[in-house]
């Protein structure tokens, strides 16, 4: 016995314990027995208790395992209700109603109603106060959870009238954690998650405000005398696809202000095309941070277009480029390579910016 060393006293050890011994070759008499002491010492952990009672149910270890149980009894300590009456239905197709009587007042003192009843039900034992109790023991833990959800609903309130929006966002958690189907919880949850990217994206305008754009990722503008009077008049003649068109050409002689100029001329009639071409062109004219909001806001919207996903998966990646953020964006197009490998010059776009 010394060589095995004592049983843990939690569940989860206690299980690894019991599987090291049986591979090193203990026997699992000896197994029960320090198992039993270490339980008889009052040093096990209720989850404990169920484990060691398994076990030694498992391997008909019954007298020793009801001798500790009479101690416990004797001493009115909490004992695992739902194996006592596994291991009265051992030998026993029923459980005599003075016992049943007995086990209703050992599981209610001990606040074991619903295990006790969960496990009579189990092996079918035919007295039928079990499923009521049963019914009435999930009806009351379903009440008890909806009032503290009511109560962490409050704390919401609460804490959205004080503006403390990260305490908010926990107590969302909590109950998401109780309650994982719960429409309103999961909505707010997906309103701080887009909040706080809005706020990221806010931070990122701020601080790219503030500083000039890189030089070396804004093309030089072309100047072009009269093109904006020139522009302004065929404004008025222009429909989607010959604004879509001249917004290209003027893009290809690096008119990129004017490009957008034409292009948003139509954006009540904008598609995805389009959508896209103003990403390329706010990129081309440094105005990272607006190219990385759209970007965002199309990602946001879960578009089943995986055209449109992988664009502006690959646009966020050169605006957190041009913002800086280089580990972003590097660790951007290695996720959209995984699934797109030959996707635009995004492989050229990872050597150099690994490099």
């Amino acid at each position: 016995m010394e060589d095995m060393g004592n049983a843990p006293i939690e569940s989860k050890d206690l299980e690894l314990w019991i599987s090291r011994q049986m591979i090193s070759g203990i026997q699992t008499s000896q197994i029960a027995d320090e198992i039993i002491r270490q339980w008889e010492s009052a040093s096990l952990s209720i989850s404990a208790q169920h484990t060691a009672s398994r076990f030694c149910i498992l391997n008909g270890y019954y007298t020793s395992l009801i001798r500790m149980l009479r101690k416990f009894l004797a001493a009115g300590t909490a004992l695992p209700w739902a194996h006592v009456i596994e291991v009265v239905l051992t030998d026993n197709d029923h459980i005599p109603k003075e016992l049943v009587d007995s086990l209703f007042i050992g599981a209610t003192r001990d606040k074991l109603l619903l295990s006790t009843s969960a496990q009579a039900l189990i092996h079918n034992e035919k007295d039928p106060r079990w499923l009521k109790i049963f019914d009435s023991e999930i009806k009351e833990k379903n009440l008890a959870a909806e009032k503290k959800r009511d109560a962490l609903y409050q704390e919401v309130l609460i804490f959205k009238r004080e503006g403390m929006h990260r305490e908010q966002q926990d107590v969302v958690k909590n109950i998401l954690a109780m309650f994982p189907q719960d429409r309103d919880a999961n909505q707010l949850a997906v309103k701080h998650q887009e909040q706080s990217l809005d706020e990221t994206l806010a931070n990122i305008r701020r601080n790219h405000d503030r500083r000039d754009k890189p030089r070396s990722l804004k093309e030089p503008e072309v100047k072009w005398p009269k093109l904006s009077t020139r522009l302004a008049k065929l404004k008025k003649r222009l429909n989607l696809e010959s604004a879509y068109e001249l917004a290209i050409g003027l893009h290809q002689m690096a008119l990129h202000q004017d490009a957008l100029l034409i292009l948003r001329t139509q954006k009540n009639k904008w598609m995805d095309r389009e959508r896209c071409f103003e990403m390329e062109l706010l990129l081309a004219e440094g105005q990272f941070a607006q190219a990385l909001e759209n970007s965002q806001k199309i990602l946001k919207e879960q578009i089943g277009d995986a055209e449109l996903i992988f664009t502006a998966i690959y646009i966020s990646a050169k605006a957190y480029r041009g913002l800086e953020d280089f580990e972003q964006a590097t660790s951007i197009i290695r996720g959209l390579l995984k699934h797109r490998p030959d996707y635009r010059d995004a492989p050229l776009l990872l050597r150099e910016w690994e490099s």
